[in-house]
């Protein structure tokens, strides 16, 4: 098993506007029911924690969690999975408060 890809790990720089985004797996309810694996290549909305972002980007900081839309996100397997989106595609983020 590897160990789950973060800021600290990523030897990607993404450049400009794109921003690296873990995504979160939902595939388990807040009471702990396992639900079965969904189809991530539907469009949508998910959510993940940023990792890395690239010098035009404002307003977002690495480990946080944030909405983004699905369909205009491009996934990278290397060192981990993960994806790049525009920062336009990240449609908010959550108060982890």
């Amino acid at each position: 098993m590897t160990a789950m890809l973060t800021a600290e790990t990523l030897n990607l720089k993404p450049r400009n506007e794109w921003v690296a985004v873990r995504p979160i797996e939902e595939d388990e309810t807040e009471g702990g029911i396992a639900l079965p694996d969904t189809d991530h290549s539907k469009p949508g909305y998910h959510r993940g924690v940023v990792i890395g972002i690239g010098h035009e980007v404002n307003q977002l900081e690495e480990n946080e969690t944030v909405v983004y839309f699905s369909d205009r996100s491009t996934p990278v397997f290397a060192n981990g999975n993960f994806i790049l989106v525009k920062q336009e595609d990240i449609l908010g983020v959550f108060d982890e408060e």
